[in-house]
């Protein structure tokens, strides 16, 4: 079987989720999103008791919440929030190949099963955070002269000097500093199961098995590797008539590092 998606949207007006400042009208920006899979699936039989199950998939995902004006945010205090939102991220692409491979043989009382679940992404994402300033008076009054609290343009500890910026406002910050509000890395994710299907009695299953997984990051963003995820589960099914079963289970779970 070859499943595939394919999701192409672009509505214009869309308000943000980042901050307080993002469900504010003036801050809506123009989104264009696109989500496109291809899935391939191969069943083989090989016995009358071993089948095994091959899965390959690519996936595209790119989300574009560029905004429309680089104005300043603008804040009057307990009045009014608008213009450019700097709370929300600007451009987000991720792309995924997985290859899961599963086997199951019975024999007897027993269904084992046992597989590999890999994943290889690359990421592309950009953030402007304050960038290009935020601007918060705290009255009218004070808006009216120009007198603001807060004049902020933002600093990157990184950078040896200030290059300044245009008031324009055509950029969303400096050229000079681009580069470093992007980032764009590749991390994968390794997993490996397997288990057994015990019939224990006419009425009674039980289920037991162990998974390990790791997942492999850039050293700039993870510098230590988690490697000790062993994950054992148990279940059992008791079908205590013939309209009724009671279930429990047992397991070791483990998260992963960082949403991918």
């Amino acid at each position: 079987t070859m499943p595939s998606n394919f999701l192409d949207s672009s509505p214009d007006n869309l308000l943000g989720g980042g901050g307080r400042a993002t469900p504010t009208s003036s801050t809506a920006r123009d989104n264009g999103t696109q989500d496109q899979s291809f899935v391939a699936n191969a069943v083989s039989v090989f016995s009358a008791n071993m089948v095994n199950e091959l899965r390959f998939q690519f996936a595209r995902r790119t989300f574009d919440f560029s905004a429309v004006y680089n104005e300043p945010s603008l804040d009057i205090s307990n009045f009014i929030i608008m213009d450019k939102s700097a709370s929300d991220i600007v451009f987000y692409a991720e792309n995924r190949t997985q290859i899961g491979d599963s086997m199951t043989w019975t024999k007897g009382a027993h269904a084992l099963k046992a597989g590999v679940d890999l994943n290889f992404l690359t990421n592309d994402a950009n953030f402007n955070l304050f960038f290009p300033a935020r601007i918060v008076f705290p009255n009218l009054a004070a808006y009216s002269t120009f007198t603001p609290v807060v004049f902020w343009w933002p600093f990157l500890a990184t950078a040896r000097s200030y290059p300044g910026i245009s008031t324009s406002w055509t950029q969303a910050g400096p050229t000079a500093w681009q580069g470093e509000t992007g980032w764009d890395f590749s991390d994968s994710s390794y997993g490996f199961f397997a288990q057994d299907q015990m019939k224990a009695g006419s009425r009674l299953t039980l289920t037991y098995g162990l998974r390990y997984d790791f997942e492999h990051y850039p050293s700039r963003y993870i510098s230590e590797a988690d490697m000790n995820n062993i994950q054992p589960r148990v279940g059992a099914a008791f079908a205590y008539s013939d309209r009724g079963v009671v279930r429990a289970g047992y397991g070791i779970f483990t998260d992963r590092l960082a949403g991918s």
